[in-house]
C-alpha cells in the first residue's frame, strides 16, 4: 500500500525514534482507553475488536502499557469529572 519496502519503512521508524512494535501498542492502547471511556463495551469485547484472541492477553498487555489493569482504568476515567 505504501509502494515502500519493509527496510525502507523500518529506517523511517528509526529516524523517528520508535519502531513498528512501538507504534502499533500505542494506537492500540489509544483505541482501547477511548472503548474504555467512552462506551459500555465489555473488556472481552474491546480485546477482541483490537485482535487479541484471549482476553488475559490484553489485559496483561494494557496493564504493561499503562500500568492499571483495563477495569480499573475505565473506573478511575469514569469517576473524574468531565473538564
Amino acid at each position: 500500500m505504501l509502494h515502500i519496502t519493509t527496510r525502507t519503512l523500518n529506517r523511517h521508524f528509526q529516524q523517528h525514534g520508535t519502531t513498528y512494535k512501538k507504534l502499533r501498542e500505542e494506537v492500540i492502547v489509544e483505541l482501547a482507553k477511548e472503548s474504555l471511556a467512552n462506551t459500555d463495551a465489555s473488556i472481552i469485547a474491546i480485546a477482541g475488536k483490537l485482535g487479541y484472541a484471549e482476553t488475559s492477553a490484553f489485559v496483561r498487555a494494557f496493564k504493561s502499557m499503562t500500568g492499571t489493569k483495563p477495569a480499573a482504568y475505565r473506573k478511575n476515567v469514569l469517576r473524574k469529572p468531565a473538564p
